[in-house]
């Protein structure tokens, strides 16, 4: 992982409390007219279709141009290979695929 002091190009992290945080007031503070780069990774099991489609229609109100990575997972993937980890999640609370 290249330490973001070494990174060439401009790089935020920004981490959201969906539950209390607006995610367009969020992305609002760092309005601009350059293309952003979106990456949402290990967030989309965690959350419900509407949410989901909040979240991606905020990216693309606040961000008209942009580019969006993110991984996607299945309950195909989660009932084949992650059974072990759903059972941990749920131990401590977790809920995936509501």
């Amino acid at each position: 992982c290249l330490p973001l002091d070494r990174c060439p190009n401009p790089l935020k992290r920004i981490s959201i409390n969906y539950a209390q945080d607006s995610l367009v007031e969020i992305l609002n503070a760092y309005a601009s007219s350059k293309e952003h780069l979106f990456i949402i990774e290990g967030v989309y099991m965690y959350l419900e279709l509407e949410e989901i489609k909040t979240l991606l229609q905020a990216v693309c109100t606040v961000k008209k141009k942009h580019t969006l990575i993110c991984d996607l997972i299945t309950h195909f993937f989660i009932n084949t290979y992650g059974r072990g980890a759903q059972k941990k999640f749920s131990a401590m609370g977790a809920k995936i695929f509501k």
